[in-house]
C-alpha cells in the first residue's frame, strides 16, 4: 500500500471487494496514508458492524 503514496495525490482509491474486518482496517489504514479512499457499498447489508 505503501507504494500508492508516492501516485497522484489526487488519485482516489476505489475499495469495492468484500467487506470483511481486514479489508475495511486496510481501507481505513490507507486513509491514514493520506489516500482518498472511498469505500462502495450497493446495499447497507454489506457492511456488518
Amino acid at each position: 500500500m505503501s507504494c500508492l503514496t508516492r501516485g497522484n495525490p489526487d488519485a482516489l482509491l476505489i475499495c469495492n471487494g468484500y467487506k470483511d474486518f481486514e479489508y475495511v482496517s486496510l481501507a481505513l489504514m490507507a486513509r491514514t496514508l493520506g489516500l482518498k479512499t472511498v469505500i462502495v457499498l450497493e446495499q447497507e447489508e454489506e457492511l456488518v458492524t
